[in-house]
């Protein structure tokens, strides 16, 4: 009898609806009591507000001129040089947007996964007095995972609504001598779902495997998992993505600009600058390890250990950076503008540059968002040791130096590689058109808006700093 009952009580599962109402409530009461999962929450409202945003531009803008590509008038009888020289022009734009998703997609998901992962360990004395009380492990997970999903849901909408709402300021920029529509950035109705659909998927997944992060006992009792090292193996993998695309790129042949060739090259790029996120961990690992045997002083030490045996976290700290020198590293290897006037005209090298400013720009507000986030999910992932270095007399001023070496000096030697990583890139599609001016006033450019971005990422770690001493004046006992 006894033996039934207990089966029975364990086979019970808590609605998921009453989960969700526990959620809010908690994240109310978190709100009131300041304790900082309230500002977790809206920071990853946020951030996922500004990737929807962003999403829903570059699929617009690439959907937009995938439309112009198809509404292109067809060549008079008697055709005229221009005539000539603007005929498949919009199939052109429309490979130079699959080209801007190469650089934007794959720091647009890193933003969405860090939105998601936000405050894990900002959970972990909630999650462990719900262990405690009898929850069980499945109902935690599906407790986050609502409260993600939520998250999103607002995320989404908000984003959507701005981008709607900044839909007719596109109409300020003009391709190929005409100005965008009101509503050309909008999306089919079958394309809201689409993006949607993606962005909480990715939400949903990153939430779960953030979750493993922090174990939780059914007594209450919290510990962290041990980050594994990183494998060497990630190198010849890296090595081998690269390998390919270049392969694949060189067996293409590019002159021909057909839509489908420059499709297979984009792709290829992208497959190549996404096997980044395999090698970095290594390379930030092998970077930590060599900087605690060389760096003197208690500040590096600690940052130093924490950039070695964390390698993953701090890749996700510098991975926007990173793919932003991609982009400076490939367009300093672009064609010069006059010869992009001979090929396509004045007017389509001056569209080009617009392209690039504007996949600049969005590539430079996923760097802000993300050190942000990445910065304030750091200060909560880390509380214990900050905590147990505050009892010891550490001064504030050692936790914000070691937050900013963690952050910066890996932040500066990955973006480096991945610039000259561009460059490669660059070399091989372009061959001989490629810039072969090392000092030019794009190179004055490009070095201008790689110091603003390094400068504003390094700044950006500084501003999260009432947010370590607010953490640091709420002394409590672990588990409490």
């Amino acid at each position: 009898m006894t033996e039934t009952a207990t089966s029975q009580a364990r086979t019970k599962s808590i609605p998921t609806r009453a989960l969700a109402d526990l959620s809010l409530r908690l994240q109310r009461a978190g709100r009131e009591t300041r304790s900082g999962n309230g500002w977790l929450s809206t920071a990853a409202v946020v951030a996922l507000t500004v990737c929807t945003w962003l999403a829903l531009v570059v699929v617009g803008g690439t959907m937009m001129f995938y439309r112009r590509s198809l509404d292109e008038a067809p060549l008079p009888l008697n055709p005229t040089v221009e005539d000539l020289q603007h005929q498949g022009n919009g199939e052109f734009y429309l490979q130079l947007a699959f080209f801007a998703c190469v650089f934007v997609i794959p720091a647009m998901i890193s933003l969405v996964s860090q939105s998601a992962v936000l405050g894990a360990a900002g959970r972990e004395n909630r999650l462990a007095t719900l262990r405690l009380i009898g929850l069980s492990n499945g109902a935690v997970t599906r407790m986050t995972l609502v409260e993600t999903a939520l998250q999103a849901l607002l995320g989404l909408a908000f984003g959507t609504v701005l981008a709607v709402a900044t839909a007719p300021f596109w109409a300020l920029i003009s391709f190929d001598n005409d100005y965008l529509g009101p509503w050309d950035m909008l999306l089919p109705w079958w394309g809201y779902p689409m993006v949607w659909g993606i962005v909480m998927v990715l939400a949903l997944i990153s939430a779960v495997v953030g979750l493993k992060r922090v174990l939780v006992s059914p007594l209450g009792v919290s510990r962290r998992e041990i980050p594994k090292a990183v494998r060497r193996s990630r190198v010849l993998i890296f090595i081998g993505l690269v390998v390919v695309s270049v392969l694949v790129i060189n067996a293409l042949d590019l002159k021909s600009l057909d839509t489908a060739t420059i499709s297979y090259a984009a792709f290829s790029l992208f497959i190549a600058f996404s096997a980044v996120n395999v090698v970095a961990p290594f390379v930030v690992q092998a970077l930590g390890r060599i900087s605690a045997v060389l760096a003197p002083g208690a500040a590096n030490f600690v940052a130093t250990r924490r950039v070695a045996v964390g390698a993953k976290e701090t890749w996700r700290r510098v991975s926007a950076m990173t793919f932003l020198s991609l982009l400076l590293g490939f367009i300093s290897l672009m064609p010069q503008l006059d010869q992009a006037t001979v090929f396509g005209g004045e007017t389509m090298a001056n569209d080009i540059l617009v392209g690039v400013v504007i996949t600049f720009v969005i590539g430079f507000v996923i760097l802000l968002i993300s050190t942000v986030l990445t910065q304030a999910s750091a200060v909560y992932e880390q509380a214990a040791l900050t905590k147990a270095l505050d009892f010891i007399g550490t001064p504030v001023s050692l936790h914000r130096k070691v937050a900013f070496k963690q952050t910066f000096y890996p932040m500066l030697v990955l973006s480096a590689m991945a610039f000259f990583m561009g460059n490669f890139f660059g070399l091989v599609l372009f061959g001989s058109m490629a810039s072969g001016s090392p000092f030019s006033s794009r190179t004055l450019v490009i070095v201008i808006a790689y110091l603003i971005a390094v400068v504003s990422a390094g700044l950006v770690t500084y501003a999260v700093d009432p947010l370590r001493r607010r953490l640091l004046g709420n002394q409590v006992r672990r588990n409490d």
